[in-house]
C-alpha cells in the first residue's frame, strides 16, 4: 500500500530532527504529499491573565521561524509531491485532529514519542496515544532510540 498524504506532527522536542527526518523519507518513499501540523497549547496561557496580550502571536511566530528550515528542505526533497504547513493555536489534541488531520485526510499520521515519565503522563495525557486512538488512519510514532 502506498501512502498519497502523510500528516506530520511536529514540535520543538529534542527527538524533534529524528522524527522529521523519518517523516521526510518515508514521504519521498511513497512520493506522498506532506502536511506539517503544529499546535501552540493555548488553553493554560489563555487562563493566565498576567500574560502579555502578544504571547501567543509570539510563540506563533518563533515556531514559525524554527520551522522555516525544516519546510525549506522538505520542498527540496526529492520525491515528496507537495509540502504544506499549519500552526494553530488550541488545546493539543483536538486541534491537532479537528483542525488540522481530519480536513487534510491524510492515510498517515507520523508523530513522535515524547517518552513522558509516568507522573507527567497522567497529568498531560500523550498526543501519540490520543493520535493512534482517535485517527482514522494508520499511525507511525517515532520513537528516537539515544
Amino acid at each position: 500500500m502506498a501512502y498519497k498524504k502523510i500528516f506530520l506532527a511536529l514540535d520543538d522536542s529534542p527527538q524533534m530532527d529524528y522524527v522529521f527526518e523519518r517523516a521526510l523519507e518515508t514521504a519521498a518513499l511513497h512520493k506522498a504529499h506532506l502536511l506539517i501540523g503544529h499546535v501552540v497549547n493555548s488553553g493554560p496561557m489563555e487562563a493566565k491573565s498576567s500574560l502579555p496580550h502578544d504571547y501567543i502571536p509570539n510563540q506563533i511566530h518563533e515556531y514559525d521561524a524554527l520551522i522555516e528550515p525544516y519546510l525549506k528542505r522538505a520542498q527540496a526533497t526529492e520525491g515528496i509531491a507537495s509540502v504544506q504547513y499549519t500552526n494553530l493555536t488550541g488545546p493539543i489534541r483536538e486541534t491537532l485532529l479537528e483542525e488540522e488531520i481530519m480536513p487534510f485526510d491524510p492515510d498517515l499520521v507520523i508523530c513522535g514519542a515524547r517518552g513522558l515519565s509516568v507522573i507527567k503522563y497522567a497529568l498531560l495525557g500523550s498526543v501519540s496515544s490520543f493520535l493512534v486512538k482517535h485517527v482514522d488512519c494508520d499511525v507511525l510514532v517515532i520513537k528516537n532510540k539515544e
